[in-house]
């Protein structure tokens, strides 16, 4: 990041960074073995996180 003459910080104009795509952190699941692992990480997330 270039400094101006103050000596601050100041980011580089032009296009923001990023694919510009918004979503909302789904993925497709391509197996019933993908959907049973979610499942028990949520499970022991959750148990984890309740009961602590």
């Amino acid at each position: 990041m270039p400094k101006d003459q103050k000596g601050k910080f100041t980011p580089i104009k032009g296009k923001p960074s990023g694919s510009g795509k918004e979503g909302l952190g789904l993925r497709r699941l391509t197996s019933n073995n993908l959907v049973s692992l979610y499942f028990a990480i949520y499970a022991c997330y959750v148990d984890y996180v309740l009961f602590e």
